[in-house]
């Protein structure tokens, strides 16, 4: 478990890979340099055709929600202090599926958002979305 008042702070090396790509207000995630596929998570290699020419790249972050859940439980003390905790799924227009914090005003699917990285209390990076106000 983390220490209190921090979220979790273990990751592996493509997990600080990406945390050492976050940019305050952009999203960067791995392109793939054959094929130009985006994906996340992120992985050692591409996963449609298996090249390991992928490089963290600023991505377009417009995207749909697909689902919203609340945490109400977690056996981590930075998260038993948060609850509910909003967390969703959101289809981005350039492929991928990402897992990402949601505020509560995101939490109908079909909304559309836009994702950034942040960097979090512990120094980690994590997808946060926010209503895309030009649907407005």
């Amino acid at each position: 478990m983390s220490a209190p008042g921090l979220p979790p702070a273990r990751r592996t090396d493509l997990g600080r890979a990406h945390t050492a790509a976050a940019v305050a207000g952009k999203l960067m995630l791995q392109h793939c340099g054959v094929c130009a596929t985006v994906q996340y998570p992120p992985r050692e290699v591409c996963c449609n055709c298996l090249s390991d020419a992928l490089r963290w790249q600023e991505t377009d972050n417009l995207g749909t929600v697909l689902a919203a859940a609340a945490l109400q439980r977690s056996l981590e003390p930075y998260f038993q202090a948060q609850t509910p905790w909003l967390l969703g799924s959101v289809k981005l227009d350039c492929g991928p599926v990402v897992l990402l914090q949601l505020p509560t005003n995101c939490r109908k699917t079909g909304s559309r958002v836009l994702v950034t990285q942040h960097i979090d209390a512990s120094g980690e990076a994590i997808l946060v979305a926010k209503l895309d106000d030009r649907q407005q």
